[in-house]
């Protein structure tokens, strides 16, 4: 159960990641996918924990909408 919720925060914090970056070349993208997932394994010991680190980096990439869409 662990792990398909680790990939379900993985999916949501790189679809986030996609949408605010979306000309970005896949292989960053995917780069980004290796190290949420490795950050959310690693560090979170319980669903819980997976939810409430994935939670926190789709808020961070949330303040970056705006100043991404400022810059461009």
């Amino acid at each position: 159960m662990r792990l398909l919720n680790c990939f379900l925060g993985i999916l949501v914090v790189v679809v986030g990641f996609w949408l605010i970056w979306g000309t970005l070349a896949p292989v960053i993208v995917l780069g980004w996918a290796l190290l949420v997932g490795a950050c959310l394994w690693l560090k979170a010991e319980s669903i819980t924990e997976i939810w409430a680190w994935a939670t926190l980096l789709l808020g961070v990439e949330t303040v970056f909408v705006a100043h991404v869409t400022l810059f461009r």
